[in-house]
């Protein structure tokens, strides 16, 4: 996981170098099904939407849902 958000929001980012093969992209949905159990919610950003600004504001809105 790259951050967590206010103990409960799991923020990962992807880059296509990393995460382009079948192996990652199961190994990384195994790995969200596992913390999606363990209480958290992780969330998945391409480095697009990092330089865009996308992130802060996806963030922000999701944040937004939880007291």
């Amino acid at each position: 996981m790259d951050l967590v958000v206010a103990g409960w929001l799991i923020v990962e980012l992807d880059g296509y170098e990393f995460h382009s093969d079948q192996w990652s992209f199961h190994h990384d949905r195994e790995r969200d099904r596992e913390l999606v159990r363990q209480g958290y919610t992780p969330i998945r950003f391409t480095s697009n939407n990092v330089r865009s600004g996308k992130i802060v504001t996806d963030v922000k809105r999701i944040l937004s849902t939880r007291p």
